[in-house]
């Protein structure tokens, strides 16, 4: 039973990853920004949850916040590409602040 439990937890943290990018594309920031901290609190290790929080911050022109999302998600062992996307990432966030 702990492990559909398990299941079903990690089912619902991707989803609502997933809605958290939706609405981030769709320009409603602030319902991004909640659903996506949600989902950080429940997995503190969801890289794309981190990296979609910073894009987010970013758009809301918090962009000390989306430097510290980013960093974070440098830190959740990224593969080479998505380091490369973060660093970019970060350096335009960095120069906007």
């Amino acid at each position: 039973m702990g492990e559909i439990m398990d299941m079903l937890r990690r089912w619902k943290i991707k989803r609502m990853t997933g809605r958290g990018v939706v609405l981030l594309k769709l320009g409603k920031y602030e319902s991004a920004l909640k659903l996506l901290l949600k989902t950080i609190e429940l997995e503190p290790g969801n890289r794309m949850a981190w990296t979609a929080k910073g894009l987010t911050l970013a758009k809301l022109n918090r962009h000390k916040e989306a430097i510290r999302a980013y960093k974070k998600a440098l830190t959740l062992n990224p593969s080479d590409q998505e380091r490369d996307q973060l660093d970019t990432l970060l350096k335009r966030a960095e120069e906007r602040q």
